[in-house]
């Protein structure tokens, strides 16, 4: 879900979508009718674009400048690696966009018909293992990263380039997981800590990671039998 500051688009991975108006005092959610809407299975925004990733392809496409109209025109091709793609995310002002094995990032060129262009010499040597396992704070991203290499690392996405910030003990624990794929991750700032949190809803674990610390921590409620489960807060908003 995304909006650009009078409209929000929500997609959820299939090749339907919906708007809500923020200037209608009903705000209702609609039906996106336009023929060149490709669906999506997240949306952001950079430079008056709303960008998406169209499900199932190796493509990317955007939005006319500060409107929701779809130019057919207006799509680009992960060309780094012939992967598909996993999600689109806006960082300061390039368009991280990440696959199952490799990625990539563009920028804005101001190029015809498709303003975005491949940053050149540039390919992030990280793939995603779990598409919402996907995550933004600040100017970092951070995923449950996979490559032709192997599994189960997590990397933060900052400046160009993606680091290791798990360690050998986080991701010996993740390999005894029966399922990776439906890892999901969320990001908060409290107190001055920038948490990203890592939640395996087979495998009932939450773990997150403190950026003032540069610590792992395992987060847990006690249920009524004295089992530790998975933190039931697995997204957050700011609000008060």
């Amino acid at each position: 879900m995304a909006d650009n500051g009078t409209t929000i688009i929500v997609v959820d991975g299939d090749l339907s979508g919906n708007t809500i108006d923020l200037t209608s005092p009903a705000r209702a959610m609609q039906i996106i009718g336009d023929p060149n809407f490709l669906g999506g299975d997240r949306v952001d925004f950079i430079d008056y674009f709303l960008i998406l990733n169209q499900p199932n392809t190796k493509n990317w496409y955007c939005t006319e400048a500060n409107t929701v109209v779809f130019n057919p025109l207006f799509i680009g091709t992960k060309t780094r690696w012939p992967d598909k793609i996993l999600a689109v995310l806006a960082v300061e002002d390039e368009v991280w966009v990440i696959g199952p094995y490799k990625s990539e990032i563009w920028w804005n060129a101001g190029t015809v018909p498709f303003p975005f262009q491949a940053m050149p010499g540039n390919i992030i040597e990280h793939g995603c293992i779990a598409r919402y396992s996907i995550a933004k704070q600040d100017i970092n991203i951070y995923w449950l990263s996979k490559s032709p290499e192997g599994i189960a690392m997590v990397v933060r996405g900052r400046g160009q380039s993606a680091q290791r910030i798990s360690n050998h003990a986080i991701e010996a624990e993740f390999l005894t997981y029966p399922r990776l794929d439906d890892a999901i991750g969320n990001c908060y700032r409290i107190r001055g800590h920038s948490f990203y949190k890592l939640h395996f809803p087979t495998a009932d674990k939450t773990w997150g990671f403190d950026e003032a610390t540069n610590e792992w921590h395992e987060d847990n409620w006690t249920d009524f039998n004295g089992i530790l489960r998975r933190s039931r807060s697995c997204f957050y908003a700011v609000a008060y």
